[in-house]
């Protein structure tokens, strides 16, 4: 059976899916844990940086606990493997950035077969591997100490640095296998100058979510984008598995 690669982040890793709250989203758990009514309702309340140390760490402790908290099948990536035929080979992680992909990519790239599809989900630019510390996947500017960011911003690479080796990076990828799809799993603008990029599927996923409201066949009412997102963030499956029917539609 030929294999799907999967590489990039949590979207394409099953983040939050799988768990025992997918009929309201989670905002159940929200209500009986912490009395809010959703999370932007409790982010509003109580600010994004206690809510990410408080709510979220809980709500992912209670995921731990019980149904666990990633299922790669699930993801868009796994859906796209069903939906091909294909067996889910998932190396995309939580947090990953793609410098580190572009390490996973390079270090399995000899077991890729011709007959085999790479999934490189290009996620923000603004996340990095340090040199201080480079076994460690998930350095973003906005997760530093205040003191620490001003730095790196103001002292740091400027933008466009990291824009472009997203770009290379893509174009590398490109060049080690007839079969790649390239998609962004948020949207951003990394082009510079009149160099841009030329993502195999133009829809991100948060785009291709934010567009297509009507599509969730969930048997809730949703009428934004955020109230299809778990209490991490995370989109629930049935965006997983209508952009997997994009992305398939697509690619053929």
């Amino acid at each position: 059976m030929p294999k799907l690669w999967s590489y990039g982040d949590s979207h394409a890793a099953g983040h939050e899916l799988g768990n025992w709250w997918s009929e309201s989203c989670g905002r159940e758990w929200l209500r009986q844990h912490h009395g809010f009514v959703d999370r932007e309702n409790a982010i509003r309340v109580i600010g994004q940086d206690r809510y990410r140390q408080v709510v979220k760490e809980e709500w992912y402790a209670h995921l731990d606990g019980s149904t666990g908290r990633y299922h790669p099948a699930m993801s868009y990536a796994g859906e796209l493997a069903q939906l091909l035929d294909y067996e889910l080979v998932n190396y995309a992680k939580s947090g990953n950035s793609n410098s580190h992909s572009m390490q996973q990519i390079t270090d399995h790239s000899w077991q890729w077969h011709r007959d085999d599809i790479v999934l490189f989900s290009v996620v923000t630019f603004h996340r990095y591997i340090s040199a201080s510390d480079p076994e460690k996947r998930n350095h973003q500017r906005h997760w530093l100490d205040p003191d620490a960011a001003d730095i790196m911003m103001t002292h740091g690479p400027h933008d466009d640095c990291f824009k472009l080796q997203t770009l290379a990076y893509i174009k590398m990828v490109e060049s080690m296998h007839p079969n790649v799809i390239t998609l962004q799993t948020v949207s951003e603008d990394i082009t510079v100058g009149r160099i841009g990029p030329q993502f195999l599927i133009r829809d991100s996923f948060t785009d291709f979510v934010e567009n297509n409201l009507d599509k969730w066949d969930t048997g809730f009412l949703y009428s934004q984008s955020e109230d299809l997102r778990y209490p991490g963030g995370h989109f629930h499956e049935d965006c997983h598995k209508e952009y997997a029917k994009h992305i398939y539609e697509s690619w053929l």
